[in-house]
């Protein structure tokens, strides 16, 4: 046992710390409003349901959200009414997932049913630092496994008032909300930049992929022409991607149980749009002509022709020793034709997808198969046109998946400050 610290239900916690019920607090609690979908609208005021909780944040996802419009005579609504400071817990079905009601939530808004509102007086505890004890992976776990015992497991309101919780003195409490709550803060910052270069690279995409806007060097003086995919500049060709292709082959398949030395094998899983994760690929045992016959190269175009229509993966020259999986079509395009890199953005766009919903169209399993990618029209500019629109979005690719790398670095440190702070390995006094 560590010095100054105790062993307690929640785990060894300092001995200065308390184990406190939500029902200690004195709090009010209640449910939200049964029967209101008959006042959704398409404006008014938010009605929060669980789809708004997250169980990696305690900030409600505001993007997806349900109005209702209340008549004058509606008095539930003041029950269900949020106020700043609110704990939200869901209590059907997937439970436990934690909110909390700050300055972002447009007021008033209202829970429904399935969502459980815990209001504590200031100065009773602080309901932030409670969301986040709530939220963290221990207590999580609780909930989760809570949840996998049947299709019917619930909270009611007395087992809220029963949720258990450690409580520090209130300063303290406040400041570890407040540590938190920053580091939460730059966790929304990164994921608005993210957004907003997504948003970047999709109207380059539109703009760049159609030619109504050409890269310096290339298209001055060229007008457009109309074509089947609409228009586009009079110097680019449509060509299917028949013409285009110099072979394709479907991967292999096994029975086979997986090994911790073999051969590794792509999967779709493995691929993200271009890149190829091969650090998490399984191995198998397979024979030297099989793996011959399978093996990825460099300059392979991998599609996913099932379950995960729409990801692809480019093999690059610094690729391991691996063969594609059964689920995954390999295609090899002419490149003094069609860059690699050029037509991965394309299958981005909806002038492939439009193609590729009308192949597959009343079917209730979306299928593609060589012969439906084969059959796909596509705009080809010159190849050094395509290699500068390649490289233009491959840019913001990269600052991507630079941010993208820089939250999950802020996400895990965010999870080692509430392993520290909310046990109170870490003190903030």
């Amino acid at each position: 046992m560590t010095e100054g610290y105790i062993q307690t239900d929640l785990g060894e916690l300092p001995i200065d710390w308390e184990i406190k019920q939500i029902g200690d607090l004195s709090p009010f609690i209640t449910s939200g409003s049964r029967g209101w979908a008959k006042y959704y609208s398409d404006k008014g005021d938010p009605f929060i349901r669980i789809t708004n909780l997250k169980r990696n944040k305690i900030y409600l996802n505001l993007e997806k959200l349900r109005y209702v419009e209340l008549p004058s005579n509606e008095n539930e609504g003041k029950r269900t009414s949020l106020q700043n400071g609110d704990l939200l817990i869901s209590i059907t079905a997937d439970i436990g997932i934690i909110g909390y009601v700050d300055s972002s939530v447009p007021k008033p808004s209202y829970i429904n049913q399935h969502v459980s509102l815990v209001r504590i007086d200031a100065d009773a505890g602080n309901s932030q630092f409670i969301a986040y004890f709530l939220a963290s992976e221990p207590v999580q776990k609780l909930f989760v496994g809570a949840t996998d015992q049947g299709a019917k497991a619930g909270l009611n309101l007395d087992a809220i008032k029963a949720l258990k919780f450690a409580f520090p003195s209130l300063e303290e409490q406040e400041r570890i909300a407040a540590a938190l709550s920053s580091v939460d803060e730059l966790l929304e910052a990164l994921d608005k930049l993210i957004a907003k270069k997504r948003d970047m690279k999709t109207a380059a995409m539109q703009q760049l992929l159609t030619g109504k806007t050409r890269l310096p060097g290339f298209g001055d003086g060229v007008g457009m022409k109309q074509t089947e995919l609409g228009e586009i500049p009079a110097d680019w060709d449509i060509k299917s991607v028949n013409e285009l292709t110099t072979d394709h082959k479907q991967g292999y398949y096994t029975t086979e149980k997986y090994i911790d030395n073999g051969t590794r094998l792509v999967r779709i899983t493995d691929l993200n749009n271009p890149r190829i994760d091969y650090k998490s690929m399984p191995k198998l045992p397979i024979s030297k002509s099989d793996f011959e016959y399978y093996k990825i190269k460099e300059g392979d175009f991998l599609f996913a022709r099932s379950g995960a229509i729409g990801r692809y993966g480019i093999v690059e020259s610094n690729h391991p020793d691996a063969v594609f999986a059964s689920y995954i079509i390999r295609f090899n395009f002419d490149q003094n034709q069609l860059l690699n890199y050029f037509f991965g953005y394309l299958f981005e766009t909806t002038l492939i997808w439009k193609q590729l919903l009308s192949i597959t169209q009343g079917s209730s399993n979306i299928n593609i198969n060589a012969n439906n990618i084969k059959s796909l029209k596509v705009p080809v500019p010159q190849v050094d046109e395509q290699r500068k629109i390649s490289t233009f979005l491959s840019a913001i690719d990269d600052e991507i998946t630079s941010l993208e790398a820089q939250r999950a670095k802020t996400q895990a440190i965010k999870q080692g400050m509430m392993q520290e702070l909310l046990t109170g390995r870490t003190r903030l006094l």
